[in-house]
């Protein structure tokens, strides 16, 4: 959940609004009998994560993931950004708070990133998910380095820093797991040849900067003939 705006306090931290504690006893009564009356998963979910944020009850928490998951199902079209994955990011934090039906959860999740009717930069949103979350443990993550290099470049909005993310991805599970990385710094090394072709101009700083990031990757893939 995401508050609708924010403000600073006196002490210049950043609130968001509203908040759970700002619900009156008759708001939360409401909340309650929606919670219970309403049949679309969206407004079951929102109600009942809601709900949990203000007394932490499990049931709700249960509620709102078993909501979400039926979200997953519906795989609108063009829904990704406003249902979808912020769906996915509910069902985890949820998970990680409640330690409901973990494995479960941690099975249907690496089930999306294997799903071919989802885009690859949709799963590239979900792998950071779960990479990012204490769900998984670093050896249950391995199997993303082969995806990783299967999605370098391959997505409808493959790009720079699309490339750079899945990599730089990729090094931290291979660094949290003793795995080589030098394939991944050249992959790294490979990209930063994306910015050198939009910056031909010998004397363009950001190309300069790009051959110094070159030379660094691939000395870190143990590539000597190139670095050198």
């Amino acid at each position: 959940l995401i508050s609708d705006f924010y403000s600073v306090n006196e002490n210049g931290k950043e609130i968001g609004f509203p908040t759970p504690d700002v619900y009156s006893e008759d708001q939360i009564t409401y909340l309650k009998e929606r919670a219970q009356l309403v049949k679309n998963p969206i407004l079951i979910a929102r109600y009942n994560h809601i709900l949990f944020c203000i007394d932490k009850n499990q049931k709700y928490g249960i509620n709102a993931i078993n909501a979400y998951k039926k979200l997953l199902n519906l795989k609108l079209e063009n829904d990704a950004y406003d249902r979808f994955i912020p769906a996915i990011e509910a069902i985890i934090k949820l998970t990680e708070k409640i330690k409901y039906s973990v494995e479960k959860t941690k099975k249907e999740l690496v089930a999306l990133i294997n799903d071919k009717q989802i885009e690859i930069y949709q799963k590239h949103i979900i792998s950071t998910l779960i990479i990012n979350s204490p769900l998984f443990k670093s050896h249950e993550l391995t199997f993303f380095l082969e995806l990783a290099l299967q999605w370098i470049g391959h997505s409808k909005e493959a790009g720079f820093f699309y490339n750079k993310e899945i990599i730089n991805n990729a090094i931290r599970v291979c660094n949290n797991n003793g795995i080589d990385t030098s394939i991944f710094f050249e992959k790294l090394a490979e990209n930063e040849l994306i910015i050198l072709n939009e910056h031909p101009d010998e004397s363009d700083f950001i190309r300069a900067q790009a051959l110094g990031e070159i030379v660094e990757y691939y000395k870190k893939a143990k590539n000597t003939e190139k670095y050198e």
